[in-house]
């Protein structure tokens, strides 16, 4: 599980896409992280990965994982607050 991330978080950081994801624990992520600094990807790149990824929705089905991805990367696209519509009346 997870084999390959270290490659597709690097593929991804070699484009221009506004979000880059990575589905990890944190321990996982850190791994993953320290492999791309020891192959020379920039600090400041990995700021542009998003681990872990989605918005805080206390998701713990496959589906509401992905939801709350989906929600996170079309927050950024739109640049909206991930606030609660009623925390903005």
């Amino acid at each position: 599980q997870h084999k390959g991330d270290q490659h597709s978080i690097k593929k991804a950081l070699e484009g221009h896409g506004p979000y880059i994801g990575l589905v990890a624990s944190t321990k996982r992520a850190k791994l993953v992280f320290k492999y791309l600094l020891d192959e020379g990807v920039a600090p400041e790149e990995l700021k542009r990965v998003h681990s872990p990824a989605g918005l805080d929705f206390a998701g713990t089905t496959p589906e509401e994982i992905a939801l709350s991805i989906v929600g996170e990367m079309v927050t950024i696209r739109r640049g909206g607050s991930g606030k609660s519509m009623m925390e903005l009346k």
